[in-house]
């Protein structure tokens, strides 16, 4: 917004003619409806792909090719080397039984974990337009442009940038087993903050916060 606070973050992928975001689904919506602002002279449509899913893998150099039902691949920052595969739900069952071949299902809670250690963190609708982008450390991910053209916010994110004067920034953080929600204000070792993310791994609630 006006403010350079961001309303989603998204990993964009291209297939053929067509671009995909992947964010979080409770932003889905709202983040249509406000490109649709920006393609009011443009030749381009925006729609809820609800006939996609998507499959979240962990890769080595062993991992075989990909399944030719795989419309288009993610590769996502850090370690471990993590995939997020996009697949057209008629089709998710058997991709999911030819990833089996070469993977061990983990669940949700072990990659939430993954996101957490890699500092990956995503906007929700209870965290929308309250913090910078830097603040998710998008900037350190390489997910930034400080080059492109006029945007919404755009000096104050560059301000922010050029000055070095981000000082709230997303951090790790566990505590003891206990129930919270995105958007939830929280007190850790490490101070106050607000809860990007939150798995329970191994008997520990781990968190990514924003002071």
């Amino acid at each position: 917004d006006r403010k350079g606070e961001m309303l989603c973050n998204f990993h964009l992928t291209q297939s053929n003619q067509q671009y995909y975001l992947c964010l979080d689904k409770s932003l889905v919506d709202t983040t249509i409806n406000t490109l649709k602002k920006y393609a009011l002279f443009s030749k381009v449509t925006f729609e809820n792909a609800t006939n996609l899913v998507l499959i979240g893998t962990i890769d080595h150099s062993t991992s075989p090719q990909q399944s030719e039902n795989i419309i288009a691949t993610i590769d996502l920052p850090g370690e471990p080397k993590r995939k997020i595969r996009i697949i057209e739900k008629q089709n998710a069952t058997s991709t999911w039984q030819e990833l089996l071949s070469n993977h061990q299902p983990i669940g949700q809670n072990a990659w939430t974990y993954c996101d957490i250690q890699t500092g990956i963190g995503y906007a929700c609708a209870a965290t929308s337009l309250k913090f910078l982008p830097q603040m998710f450390n998008w900037d350190q991910l390489g997910a930034i442009s400080f080059n492109k053209g006029c945007y919404l916010g755009q000096e104050i994110i560059a301000r922010a940038h050029h000055r070095g004067n981000v000082k709230r920034r997303l951090l790790s953080t566990v505590t003891g087993p206990t129930e919270i929600q995105r958007g939830d204000k929280t007190d850790t070792e490490q101070g106050n903050g607000t809860v990007i993310a939150h798995c329970l791994y191994q008997g520990k609630l781990h968190l990514l916060i924003i002071p």
